[in-house]
């Protein structure tokens, strides 16, 4: 079966194509980024399998609450590396001696 022009009608065949044309350009170093792109055509699995579709909302639906909880511990750990600062900056200043080299040391 031959789509001809409506081919470039669906989204997904346009990627594709753009994806493919830019693999057989020889000359296409600068763009090997876009060759990495390629991986991306999995995605279209995600738009014909409706019980993948729901764990990809499900995912998406999720980040808000991992986002939280991520900046949560990054204000943890920002208080542990002032506190390790202050307390421990005069006696290890290798190590404690900036906010940096707390974060670093800490981590």
């Amino acid at each position: 079966m031959t789509y001809r022009l409506r081919f470039f009608c669906d989204g997904w065949n346009i990627f594709d194509f753009l994806i493919i044309t830019v693999l057989l350009v020889p000359a296409a170093k600068s763009l090997s980024v876009l060759q990495s792109l390629s991986v991306l055509r999995i995605l279209c699995m995600v738009a014909m399998a409706p019980r993948l579709r729901r764990v990809v909302e499900g995912v998406i639906n999720a980040v808000p609450g991992i986002a939280s909880v991520f900046l949560l511990m990054g204000i943890i750990f920002y208080i542990g590396q002032v506190i390790s600062t202050k307390f421990l900056g005069t006696d290890f200043p290798q190590w404690f001696g900036s906010l940096e080299q707390s974060l670093y040391y800490l981590f």
